[in-house]
């Protein structure tokens, strides 16, 4: 595993192939290897903060996991060698902060996931929370009968 704290940025693209290369060593199929690849999963993690509602003031310390490669065939045979990368969001900026490399099993999808900080997910939450309202129930009982009215009227 390396960790690495390097800017996600054409100026670093030199950078982030060599600890690419670095990690992966001869395998090329199933791995990231290029600037392009890594900057495409900073793009999706900051869509993926921007739908959510987060304000790019506070998407420091969001975090984007990712592995390389697609689902495997359940015709292979072996595992294949794949990439594990771990980008992070600063102030301004996303930083490629860890390497390492990992397989990927038949029929195995890679995995990729964004974590929030606390602070963020009650921003995603409440943004969540305003797209609905709470149907009010109210419950009356009778003698005979138990049933619940919603606040329409319906039973």
């Amino acid at each position: 595993m390396t960790k690495a704290h390097i800017k996600i940025d054409p100026k670093n693209c030199e950078k982030i192939v060599h600890a690419l290369a670095e990690v992966n060593g001869r395998a090329s199929a199933h791995v990231f290897e290029f600037y392009s690849q890594i900057a495409r999963l900073a793009e999706t993690a900051e869509k993926a903060l921007a739908e959510l509602g987060v304000p790019k003031i506070s998407r420091k310390g969001a975090a984007y996991t990712a592995e390389s490669g697609e689902k495997l065939p359940s015709a292979y045979k072996y595992s294949a060698t794949t990439t594990f990368v771990e980008i992070e969001r600063n102030a301004s900026a996303w930083y490629l902060v860890k390497i390492k490399r990992s397989e990927l099993y038949p029929c195995q999808r890679p995995s990729a996931f964004l974590s929030l900080t606390s602070a963020q997910d009650e921003i995603a939450v409440a943004k969540l929370r305003g797209g609905y309202r709470l149907q009010a129930v109210v419950a009356l009982k009778t003698e005979t009968t138990s049933q619940t009215i919603n606040a329409t009227g319906a039973a």
